[in-house]
């Protein structure tokens, strides 16, 4: 694959991740209801008074740990995974941060 091709499906990617943190972001916001995993998260936020989007990072991050002992192949493709959760995560918290709406207590 060439840089150029690999370039531009990452830019697509990151593009893609954004736009969903912010989709997550305005489903909390208009109090739509959530994914599971989202469920998961909003009770970890509001049980340890962090934000959504850091908890999106920290358990993702925790699932791909307990990836690590089917071997080395699993946590050398864990790492696309993490900078994907990241990428949504940091969104989550940046679209949140200039909303005019009052987060869900």
């Amino acid at each position: 694959m060439s840089t150029n091709r690999t370039a531009q499906r990452l830019l697509s990617l990151y593009v893609g991740l954004v736009l969903f943190g912010v989709s997550m972001a305005l489903l909390i916001r208009a109090r739509l209801g959530l994914d599971p995993w989202d469920v998961l998260h909003q009770g970890l936020a509001r049980q340890l008074q962090v934000p959504f989007g850091d908890v999106v990072i920290g358990v993702s991050a925790a699932v791909l740990l307990l990836w690590l002992p089917a071997g080395f192949s699993a946590a050398a493709s864990a790492s696309g995974p993490c900078s994907t959760h990241s990428a949504s995560g940091r969104s989550y918290n940046s679209c949140c941060r200039f909303s005019p709406f009052e987060p869900p207590g």
